[in-house]
This record gives C-alpha cells, sequence and structure tokens, in this order.
C-alpha cells in the first residue's frame, strides 16, 4: 500500500530528525570520552601528588623525631658517638620500612643546607649503594638551647619502596608514563612519544611525569559513530515512520481501493453532522453503486472485477471536490460526502455535474473494453435527516429506488 505525499514528508522529516539527533548525540560520546580519559588522567596525577605529600611528611616527621633526638644526645654527651649513630642505625633497619641508610654532617662539614624558614629538604633520586635508587631527606640538628645550627641529619629512603607507597601503578594503570628529575628519567617507560607533562614538586623534590596519551578512538570508529550510524537509525525510523503511516492507513482504509473504509466514514459523517447542526450549514450524502457488477465478475472474473471497481474510484476521485470525502461501503458500493452546499440547486447541480462523471465509464480488461454503468442515490442533511444513520437510510432508499426504476441514473431522497 502506497503513502500519501504528505505522509511521505512526514516520515522523512522524522528520519531527518533522528539522524541529526544521532550524529549530535555521537559527537557528544566522542568529545565526552575524551574528555574522560584528559579528566581521568588529572585525577591520577592529582592523587598521586597527594599521596606522595603524605608520604614525606611522614619522613619528615622521623627526620625532626630523630634531629631532636640528636640534639637531646649532644647536649648530655656533648657529641654524637659513632655507637650511637650505629645503634639508631640498626633500629631503623629493623623496623623502618623506607629505611636506607643515615649520615650525620657536622656544620663544618656539610656540603647540603637548607633555606632560612625550612625544617626538611628532600632530594633524588639518586644512586646509593648498591645501584639502588634513593632518596634523601635533610634536616638540621640544632645545638642544644640554641638557634644555631650544629649539623645535618641525612636518612636514605628507598625510591622502590616510596612508589609502592603512593601507588603509582595502580593511580596510572590505563597509562604509559614516566617519571624524571631533570633530565634523568628514573621510573617508567622512556620510548613516549605524544605525552603530557605533569610537575610534581615538593619540599625540594622536582618531578616530571610524563603520561602517553591514551589511543583515541579510530577514525574508522568515528565515521560509523558519526556517519554510519546515524544513517542506520535514520532508515530505521524511515522505515517504522513509513510502515506506521501504512498500518494507520490500512485502519482507516478499505485494503484494496485505498480510500476511507465504512467504519471511518460513518464516524466522519456523524462530526459532520453535528457540525452542521451547530452551524445551520448543509452537506450531501452519494451513495454510488454499480450496475450489474455480479454479472461482471461471473463472465469476466474476479481480476477484471478488481479492474472495474479501481477504474470506478478514480473516476470517483477526479469527480469529488478538494473539500469532498469518498469511502468504499463494500462490494460494488461506494459513498461521497459533499459540502460547501449553498442552496438547494447548488445540491442539484453538484450532484449532476458528478453522476455525469462516473454514470458511464470504459473500463480496459484483459480482452476488451467494458462499459460499465452506475447508479446513485442522494441525501441532504437537514432535509433529509439530522443523524448519520438516518441520512444514509435515505441515500439507500433513493439508490434503491434508482435501480429498481431502470438503473444507471440519479434520484434524489
Amino acid at each position: 500500500m502506497q503513502i500519501s505525499k504528505r505522509e511521505l514528508i512526514g516520515a522523512i522529516t522524522v528520519s531527518l530528525c533522528v539522524v541529526l539527533i544521532s550524529f549530535f548525540l555521537a559527537n557528544r560520546f566522542i568529545v565526552d570520552r575524551n574528555n574522560q580519559i584528559i579528566e581521568q588522567a588529572e585525577k591520577g596525577v592529582e592523587d598521586l601528588e597527594e599521596r606522595l605529600e603524605t608520604l614525606l611528611l611522614q619522613q619528615a616527621a622521623t627526620l625532626r623525631i630523630l634531629s631532636t633526638t640528636f640534639t637531646h644526645d649532644l647536649e648530655i654527651y656533648g657529641e654524637l658517638s659513632s655507637e650511637s649513630l650505629t645503634y639508631y642505625s640498626e633500629i631503623l633497619g629493623e623496623s623502618y620500612l623506607y629505611y636506607k641508610g643515615m649520615d650525620v654532617v657536622a656544620m663544618e662539614e656539610a656540603t647540603t643546607t637548607i633555606p632560612v624558614g625550612e625544617t626538611h629538604l628532600f632530594s633524588g633520586p639518586v644512586k646509593g649503594e648498591g645501584g639502588a635508587l634513593i632518596i634523601i631527606g635533610v634536616h638540621p640538628i640544632y645545638v642544644p638551647e640554641s638557634n644555631q645550627v650544629w649539623g645535618y641529619l641525612k636518612l636514605y629512603f628507598s625510591l622502590e619502596r616510596v612508589l609502592e607507597e603512593i601507588r603509582i601503578k595502580s593511580l596510572l594503570t590505563d597509562y604509559t608514563y614516566s617519571l624524571s628529575s631533570g633530565e634523568e628519567l628514573f621510573c617508567g617507560d622512556a620510548s613516549l612519544e605524544k605525552t603530557n607533562l605533569y610537575s610534581i614538586n615538593y619540599s625540594g623534590l622536582e618531578w616530571t611525569l610524563a603520561l602517553e596519551e591514551p589511543p583515541s578512538l579510530g577514525l574508522f570508529v568515528k565515521l560509523f559513530f558519526r556517519v554510519v550510524l546515524p544513517l542506520l537509525l535514520g532508515g530505521l525510523a524511515l522505515l517504522i515512520a513509513r510502515n506506521f503511516f501504512i498500518y494507520r492507513r490500512r485502519a482507516h482504509s478499505d485494503d484494496m481501493t485505498g480510500i476511507l473504509n465504512k467504519t471511518n466514514f460513518m464516524r466522519l459523517l456523524d462530526i459532520e453532522l453535528q457540525q452542521c447542526y451547530r452551524s445551520g450549514e448543509r452537506i450531501a450524502l452519494a451513495i454510488i453503486d454499480i450496475d450489474d457488477f455480479k454479472a461482471i465478475n461471473d463472465e469476466w472474473g474476479h481480476i477484471d472485477g478488481d479492474k472495474v471497481l479501481m477504474a470506478l474510484v478514480m473516476a470517483i476521485e477526479e469527480a469529488a471536490g478538494k473539500d469532498d470525502t469518498i469511502a468504499r461501503f463494500g462490494g460494488d458500493e461506494f459513498a461521497v460526502i459533499f459540502r460547501s452546499l449553498d442552496g438547494e440547486e447548488d445540491y442539484y447541480e453538484v450532484a449532476t455535474r458528478f453522476f455525469e462523471a462516473v454514470e458511464s465509464i470504459d473500463v480496459p480488461l484483459s480482452r476488451t473494453i467494458l462499459t460499465v454503468k452506475s447508479s446513485m442515490g442522494m441525501a441532504i442533511s437537514g432535509i433529509d435527516g439530522l443523524t448519520a444513520p438516518i441520512l444514509l437510510t435515505s441515500a439507500d432508499t433513493a439508490l434503491y429506488t434508482a435501480k429498481t426504476s431502470g438503473k444507471n441514473r440519479l434520484i434524489f431522497s
């Protein structure tokens, strides 16, 4: 079943809307995914900085406690003996996970100083004994009961344990990364190409974190989301909209001819009559029936009979006005509502002109050209009936009179 031009335009409009909406949603998905990757990277770096800062604060507390202990020893013994330092080193080695060594350097021997106002300083990583990378924490040791610096305490922390503690691998599990201090790479992949750089600075440490950009959606994937998928959804929407109009038309229309069926025609006729009652206007109802249609079917067969029906429908459609409504009542019987009638003379003029167009038509059949004749009965609202059933009965009575009085004629109720 074909759909009307108006319905086709409606279906195409729905399809285009689906294509545009699909395109914008797909584009939004791609943009949001890229933004999500960036946000995830920034969140990972932020968490990494917080964990590293927390860990170094813990090491700074250890430095401060040891420095205070050494200041106390200076106050009691006047010096820091090697035995005392060995004792503290052994205790730290047994209980301190990050411990890799310790040095105490007198002021005159110090090569590292802490700026005024600072209490501790970290540097590294550097290579320690055995080639393991370490971070160095430095804290001043003060002269007892004085603000003068006696010397500096140096604690060496395992870089490996520090990186494990801040869980760098789990925080950056979706990224290839590298950590460097200055030009020295000390962790990660050195062969990164497209990278985003982040600075991690805290209390003397100056590290650079390089994150390789995760692979973006490929060209074909983007084409699929931005072009192929919207077109597929648009085509599906067009098919659904077309089928919707077809099913709706089938619910309201006659399957074979495509014009309105009797049920919906009677509903429409009832509405029209109610409007006429309120406005004082009139409509006319015509019933058309093919003369001797059973004989045509018997002689020429149902296929040619259907051709006769379709030829009459075409003739009715051509003869009816643009505001008129036509329907098939079943078999070879058709109905027409004529609107915008001004007076009694107009009823006869419209009916006569219409009947002249459909009373006799030539229909090409499989083996001949058949002249088909019809009869028509007509009733006028307000004169022949005020309700749909009564008006239909009046038109049917007029049609019956036309049939019984010789056929191929127009009779008014």
